[in-house]
């Protein structure tokens, strides 16, 4: 889409009302909330500098037509529940079908990593995207590594997974039609989160770094979906947002009676994903809120309002707030390691960027 990479660009029942826990990580107001624009095209690349940027595409290529036809019936759908937004979602409510083939060699008690090489192998666009991240400072590893099944074994085999999921999500929705940000820009902001939220992990030793960085990738999942079955009203609270300077999430509560987060938990519980995924969509804008996991809540949402203030992509959110100091303190990170943070963070998101942005546009 013309960018430089660089610095570009469903509720349980019992548990919440419709938009609760808008404020609880103190992004509910106005206060301490920062204005967000994509910058404009031409930026040099610098990862951290919150100057750089591309300024969002749109939806060149598709027609009024298209969009008056994905607009029809959505009013009467807001009527219902994120569930309801799921069921009209038609292939999209499947989770991608190399993931669910890996489930099923993965699932064989006499399946090795050559098995697991071969499925993924039949992707030469996913293969390529995987092995270019397995030789980056992602991983960082002593050796090149120029075969799949030593990738497998190098990097584990639901590590592995969780990758594979990851690049293929990104392609399977590549093409939503969103007049206030490019599919680019925000799977950039997707990957920025990712990579903060496993860099994150990776300093406090966790063992399930990966899926952490999967956590972070489909964090604002839902909000896609919010574009693809209610275009006008996500188009309405984006305005709200900016107009009122509140936080995206807490317009779309208002506007739609639930926000993105309770959509993508949805969506990821329809797909059979681990809890942790849907608990994380649901409270990464309040994430001690969550019950079963606060600390990878508190990661994610950490990367989260990393990844807007520095402006790594764009995810269509007007204005970003600041870190919850209760998941920041959680998360336990001094101030003299945030510099280091940060360069760590934007190095590997580079390599994300180009690991995986590629593999999608190829798809």
């Amino acid at each position: 889409m013309g960018c430089s990479r660089g610095g570009c660009c469903g509720t349980r029942s019992g548990r919440r009302g419709a938009g609760a826990g808008s404020g609880a990580s103190g992004e509910g107001g106005r206060g301490g909330s920062t204005p967000l624009r994509p910058p404009a095209h031409g930026a040099p690349a610098r990862p951290g500098d919150p100057s750089v940027g591309c300024a969002p595409v749109g939806h060149e290529g598709v027609t009024e037509r298209t969009l008056s036809l994905l607009d029809r019936g959505r009013t009467e759908t807001m009527k219902g529940s994120p569930h309801s937004l799921i069921d009209g979602l038609g292939s999209l409510a499947s989770p991608p079908a190399i993931h669910q083939e890996l489930m099923r060699v993965i699932a064989r008690p006499t399946s090795s990593a050559s098995d697991i090489a071969d499925v993924i192998g039949r992707d030469p666009a996913l293969s390529a995207s995987l092995l270019r991240l397995v030789n980056s400072s992602f991983f960082a590893f002593s050796r090149r590594i120029d075969d799949l099944g030593t990738a497998v074994m190098a990097v584990g085999v639901s590590q592995i997974r969780d990758l594979a999921l990851a690049t293929s999500v990104i392609s399977l929705f590549r093409d939503v039609p969103a007049e206030e940000v490019s599919m680019e820009d925000f799977w950039k902001h997707s990957l920025a989160t990712a990579v903060g939220s496993r860099v994150l992990a990776s300093m406090r030793q966790e063992f399930n770094v990966e899926s952490l960085f999967l956590a972070g990738l489909l964090h604002d999942l839902g909000r896609l979906v919010l574009f693809l079955r209610a275009g006008q009203m996500m188009s309405r609270s984006i305005r709200e947002a900016r107009d009122r300077g509140v936080a995206l999430h807490q317009a779309e509560a208002e506007v739609f009676g639930f926000h993105h987060g309770d959509v993508g938990q949805a969506l990821m519980e329809r797909w059979n994903l681990e809890e942790l995924f849907g608990e994380v969509a649901a409270y990464h804008h309040a994430p001690l809120q969550s019950e079963r996991f606060p600390l990878e809540t508190a990661t994610v949402h950490a990367a989260d309002v990393i990844a807007n203030l520095l402006r790594w992509g764009h995810s269509g959110a007007p204005v970003a707030a600041p870190v919850s100091p209760r998941a920041w303190k959680l998360l336990g990170v001094k101030d003299d390691q945030i510099p280091a943070l940060l360069s760590v963070i934007g190095r590997q998101w580079e390599d994300a960027v180009d690991g995986i942005i590629p593999a999608s546009r190829a798809a």
